[in-house]
């Protein structure tokens, strides 16, 4: 949804190498946004290629690179694949590579985009059950009150009157930082969203502030995901640690 974003929003490719402390790439190119998908890629873009659960994003490099990818942002084990596929190609694209890509890639959208949570009041609520109805009334409450206000969870995103259907519960970094970069755009001061175990467990909130986190209760479910109850714990408690 970064079509809804008013400004436009840049780094170099070294300055991002230099926010991750990695090493820099052999060239420098300036980076207009951050995209995991590569179906989705505008030109400018850092494609971010992380393992998926049934492969590796870095597959897809060739499709995001002819879309227009400035660079790839990807993984050790990524680079291992791109290094064998690529061979000794004179045109090779430019690729970055961390470690903990999954933990840095919100933290990197964040500052991307400007820190947008620091201008604005975040409400994060989880549960097993509850979510959609606390986001719900806590939007209609600031509503009623006419407080501009927006909400991102499982059934849309609002943002005021707009509405968007969801293609999950809660958004990658990347789309996530992009969309409370719109709010803040739009001096929307009051948002809420829920916060899914699967985007806790995948770092998707990382480098998110939170002004307040609610919980609603624990039961089971998603343990296809998790493996157990435990591990369901552990990743709804990571909002609040």
């Amino acid at each position: 949804m970064r079509e809804l974003l008013q400004y436009e929003y840049s780094r170099s490719l070294k300055q991002i190498a230099d926010f991750l402390e990695i090493a820099h790439a052999a060239k420098d190119a300036l980076v207009t946004g951050i995209s995991l998908d590569s179906q989705k890629i505008d030109a400018g873009d850092l494609f971010v290629a992380l393992q998926g659960a049934k492969t590796h994003g870095i597959h897809f490099m060739n499709q995001a690179i002819a879309a227009g990818a400035a660079a790839i942002l990807t993984d050790e084990s990524g680079y291992a694949i791109a290094r064998e596929q690529l061979g000794a190609k004179a045109h090779a694209p430019l690729i970055l590579v961390t470690k903990n890509l999954r933990g840095a890639l919100g933290p990197l959208s964040a500052w991307f985009y400007g820190a947008p949570t620091h201008d604005l009041r975040l409400y994060g609520v989880t549960g097993t059950n509850g979510k959609t109805t606390v986001a719900y009334l806590l939007d209609h409450i600031w509503r009623e009150n006419k407080r501009q206000s927006a909400l991102m969870g499982t059934v849309e995103t609002k943002i005021g009157q707009e509405r968007f259907p969801s293609v999950r519960t809660t958004v990658e970094a990347p789309d996530l930082q992009a969309l409370l970069a719109t709010f803040s755009e739009r001096h929307i001061a009051n948002v809420v969203m829920e916060v899914s175990s699967h985007a806790l467990a995948l770092h998707r909130v990382d480098g998110t502030r939170f002004a307040a986190v609610g919980f609603t209760n624990l039961s089971q479910d998603h343990l296809d995901f998790h493996g157990d109850m435990d591990s369901y714990y552990r990743a709804k408690k990571r909002l609040f640690t």
